[in-house]
């Protein structure tokens, strides 16, 4: 039995941990047959310790006072530090997963011996700062720097992430650095292609609640230009509600989709079902995770060539990549193109499957994890 060790700073039980993805990755180890998922102060990340209880007392209590709160968290974050050291100290384990949670890797790295550290992320801070323009605090880099010095390997979900780090931080053996693409953040996926109609509509999605960040426009001016040339078009939109869409036939606004709802998943698996491509002409993305959600349902992603996205998409294979400078009228053709001739669209679907299948999912992810924290375990023993 392979004994995993799994730390982590919010808990996985909640689907919507790391945007779903930090419940899925959890799930997918844990299903993994011979293994044994151990999740490290796991009283203190389901809030049912008795500190965790008296944290959310004095929350309340003190409302009024952010100065007091932050105390109160300092507390509870020294309690399940504490936690987690004792939890290591009794239990042996072959490695330790830990998804996006550098401080923590940080503060356990100061033990006089642990097991070798899969550390798990998909951006850099300064990947986030640069590219998205998020506030990032100073003491991020600093923190990010000792948690790749503590990991024993850094495993990115993108080609390009793992690049950009390897040469931020060409202190470190190139080695460290390594590529686990993720999967798709849905409770279910068909066992096989849905039977999708190819005569009568056209079936568009776009998902992203940043319209303008992930090409909105060239993606409502793709659509305008099927229509202009006799295509029947539906656009879907999941996540943004903008208002230049409005009062235009054919186009339908979901602006939010509660994956932790059945009924909303329901939704979700027909839309995908009945779509034929994914239109995501983005600026800027590390993993968007719905490209492996559309390719379990055989939707190739048509989308730009930036960040991790080229780690997802095959060319030819499972979609298509664009410069970030391609026009609507460039996306707009190659729809026509692909749409027109069923063979190539049919060919196309099913290699996008295929790339899920063998790519793109959970399984596949932990399978991946394992294999390398028993080689790192292997190489330990001699």
């Amino acid at each position: 039995m392979i004994k995993i060790g799994y730390l982590v700073h919010d808990n996985p039980h909640d689907v919507k941990s790391f945007s779903g993805t930090g419940f899925y990755m959890f799930n997918a180890l844990c299903k993994t047959k011979n293994v044994a998922v151990h999740l490290l102060g796991e009283k203190y990340l389901k809030k049912q310790s008795l500190i965790s209880q008296a944290s959310k007392l004095l929350r309340k209590l003190f409302c009024f006072s952010s100065k007091l709160r932050e105390k109160v968290d300092l507390i509870e974050q020294y309690f399940f530090l504490e936690a987690i050291k004792k939890e290591l100290k009794e239990n042996t384990f072959d490695f330790i997963v830990a998804p996006v949670c550098s401080h923590l890797i940080v503060e356990i790295g100061k033990l006089p011996s642990i097991p070798a550290i899969l550390f798990v992320t998909d951006a850099t801070p300064s990947f986030l700062k640069d590219f998205y323009q998020w506030d990032i605090p100073d003491n991020a880099f600093v923190t990010e720097q000792t948690a790749i010095k503590n990991a024993t390997y850094v495993i990115y979900s993108s080609d390009y992430m793992r690049k950009l780090a390897s040469t931020e931080y060409g202190e470190f053996d190139q080695k460290k650095f390594l590529t686990i693409p993720f999967g798709l953040n849905m409770s279910t996926a068909p066992e096989t292609i849905p039977n999708k109609n190819y005569s009568d509509k056209l079936n568009i999605l776009f998902v992203g609640r940043d319209w303008e960040r992930k090409g909105g426009e060239k993606v409502l001016s793709a659509f305008k230009i099927l229509v202009s040339w006799g295509y029947n078009v539906d656009l879907t939109i999941i996540g943004a509600n903008p208002e230049q869409t409005r009062n235009i036939d054919n186009i339908r606004i979901i602006e939010y989709v509660n994956k932790s709802s059945e009924s909303d998943q329901a939704m979700y698996f027909e839309i995908l079902s009945k779509a034929h491509f994914l239109l995501l002409p983005t600026k800027a993305d590390c993993t968007p995770m719905v490209i492996a959600e559309a390719n379990a349902f055989g939707v190739p992603a048509i989308t730009t060539n930036v960040g991790g996205i080229p780690t997802l998409v095959k060319e030819g294979q499972n979609g298509f990549l664009f410069n970030i400078d391609s026009t609507a009228n460039e996306y707009a053709s190659l729809i026509h193109k692909i749409f027109s001739d069923k063979k190539l669209y049919l060919d196309l679907s099913k290699s996008s499957r295929k790339e899920y299948e063998d790519r793109l999912n959970w399984t596949i992810w932990a399978e991946h994890i394992i294999e390398t924290g028993m080689t790192v375990g292997r190489r330990n023993k001699g």
